[in-house]
Formats: C-alpha cells, structure tokens, sequence
C-alpha cells in the first residue's frame, strides 16, 4: 500500500480551495489555501500537525493580531491507502476555521475563548512521484 503525498480538497459552494502535501514521496510540504478574500502559501515549518483518532490535524495561522485575536484553520487529514502510485482516491473530510478571541483589556477576556466554523471538504488523495 502507498500513502498520498498531495491532497486535493474544496468546498465548491464556499469557494474554499485547500491543497495538502504532508512533505513525504519526495513532494514539497505544505499548505495551500484560498477562499474568496484571501489566499495562503504555508510551508512545513509553518504548520503544526498532531496525530489523533479522526486522523492528522493540520492547522495554519490564517491572521493574526496583538491586540484582538487570531484566526486558524485545520485541516483534518484522514488515514488514505492507495494500491499503487499515481492511484487517486476519493475522500470527504473537513476543515474547522476558529476565530480565537483576544482583548488588552483583561476583563473583556471572559467567557468562551474560540469560535470555530466547520467546513465540509472533498476532493482527491494521490501519491505523485517527484
């Protein structure tokens, strides 16, 4: 079995473009992402990623601020076996955009701290060899 080295994922009626390589298979790692306000170019060493039971966390700073806040995406990358290179499979996952609230003043800092979206991705896993 071989595991994707790329990830090709979108939500068609949000305008959300997201392209994964976990940097394996000889393929660059990092993170692409768009939406219709913005676009991102992450490098490995700009994501964190975190083994768990639903699959590999990615997430990337999409804005950040000192005085109120950041906002994050992750993406959630399950576990994809394909049968040989150059073999593609459909997936479905998705992503969870979270606003992370931060005020200067202290007392305004109460109360729940993330609000998260979650976005319902599909597309393509494939092993490209490099």
């Amino acid at each position: 079995m071989t595991t994707p080295n790329i990830y090709n994922l979108q939500n068609t009626s949000l305008g959300l473009r997201i392209m994964y390589s976990p940097g394996t298979g000889g393929a660059i790692g990092g993170l692409q992402y768009a939406d219709p306000t913005q676009t991102h170019s992450f490098k490995s060493a700009d994501l964190r990623t975190v083994d768990s039971e639903v699959g590999t966390l990615v997430s990337a700073t999409l804005r950040e601020t000192v005085d109120s806040g950041s906002t994050t995406f992750t993406l959630i990358v399950p576990q994809v076996a394909l049968n040989a290179p150059s073999q593609q499979a459909v997936i479905d996952t998705f992503g969870v955009t979270t606003l992370h609230l931060f005020s200067p003043v202290p007392a305004l800092n109460a109360g729940q701290r993330e609000i998260d979206s979650v976005v319902a991705l599909s597309g393509t896993a494939e092993f490209v060899p490099f």
